[in-house]
């Protein structure tokens, strides 16, 4: 029991540094040419482009980050050496088996009744919530929110629980 003191410490720092979430607050609202997303307002977007949103929040803005893009599901898996096709629950276990070297440990995968899958773990700069939106068999919609400890539960929440993606021409 000795030996694993060291990493579960290690772990607990990594998922308790940094600022405390404040209250979630008022939502606001950012679309991009593939979605729209509600995100805490308290978060300031610091780049758009046509598919994909960065947001940071101000109470560290190197550390609280989301980012919200378009995932090409068949580039990622081959990428990581897999076969293709994968299932989307699949999928996200690899996109967890490819941060930090490997290192990131992703503590739960939750795929949910519309098809999405979301999963929520510990990476080396602390908590990582991460959902993915399939589209179709090989596109898809990521949604990652990192923070550096699980009190942000609730405003990853609010990023996950806004995405609507839009039609595809």
């Amino acid at each position: 029991m000795l030996t694993l003191l060291p990493a579960v410490v290690v772990v607990v720092a990594a998922c308790s540094n940094g600022p405390d979430a404040p209250p979630v607050g008022e939502s606001a609202l950012v679309c991009t040419d593939a979605f729209c997303l509600s995100y805490p307002q308290a978060w300031a977007v610091v780049d758009k482009g046509a598919e994909h949103v960065a947001l940071a929040h101000p109470d560290a803005p190197d550390t609280l980050l989301a980012s919200v893009g378009m995932v090409n599901l068949e580039a990622l898996v081959v990428a990581a050496g897999e076969l293709w096709p994968q299932q989307p629950d699949a999928v996200v276990r690899i996109f967890w088996s490819q941060i930090d070297g490997g290192e990131a440990d992703v503590g739960e995968v939750r795929p949910q009744l519309d098809g999405s899958v979301r999963s929520v773990g510990v990476f080396r700069g602390g908590r990582l919530w991460f959902g993915l939106y399939p589209i179709d068999a090989s596109h898809g919609v990521g949604v990652e929110v990192r923070a550096p400890n699980r009190s942000w539960e609730t405003h990853a929440a609010v990023f996950m629980d806004g995405l609507r993606v839009l039609a595809r021409s």
